[in-house]
């Protein structure tokens, strides 16, 4: 009982968003993984074509891969996890933004949702303070 008291509970809001993370990693491997059986065609000779047809999948894999390790990161709320958190959300609308650009793919708009709603939520005041605020034994003393 005295360990339930001790270990402050994670909010609702840090496990929503850990959990939206996780899907996110998993929607973009899935994109990520569609993208590769696309982009590698028997037909493309050219070396610039080839490079340009796996870039896509290979953002969507980078992207899949922070959000996952960010994922048991912000669970646990680990420093550097808002960070890794906020990475993956902006790498992901950068994604989407060249891929409205160029192609506009029904997804898009939902990756765009999706993202935008990350971004807001990491910004709430709740989740911020938890992952800025330093504990106690790492403030610099105040010269007096």
């Amino acid at each position: 009982m005295a360990d339930s008291a001790a270990a402050p509970r994670t909010p609702w809001l840090v496990r929503v968003l850990a959990l939206l993370l996780l899907a996110q990693s998993v929607g973009l491997a899935l994109l990520a993984r569609s993208n590769l059986h696309l982009g590698l065609s028997p037909q493309i000779t050219d070396l610039s074509e080839l490079s340009l047809r796996l870039l896509p999948p290979l953002a969507y894999g980078l992207a899949a891969l922070i959000a996952l390790l960010a994922a048991p990161s912000f669970w646990r709320r680990r420093p550097n996890a808002w960070h890794f958190a906020l990475l993956a959300q902006g790498l992901m609308l950068a994604i989407a933004l060249v891929l409205y650009f160029n192609s506009r793919p029904p997804y898009t708009y939902v990756m765009m949702v999706f993202g935008l709603y990350m971004v807001l939520s990491l910004h709430n005041e709740e989740v911020r303070l938890i992952f800025h605020a330093l504990p106690a034994s790492r403030h610099p003393a105040q010269p007096e």
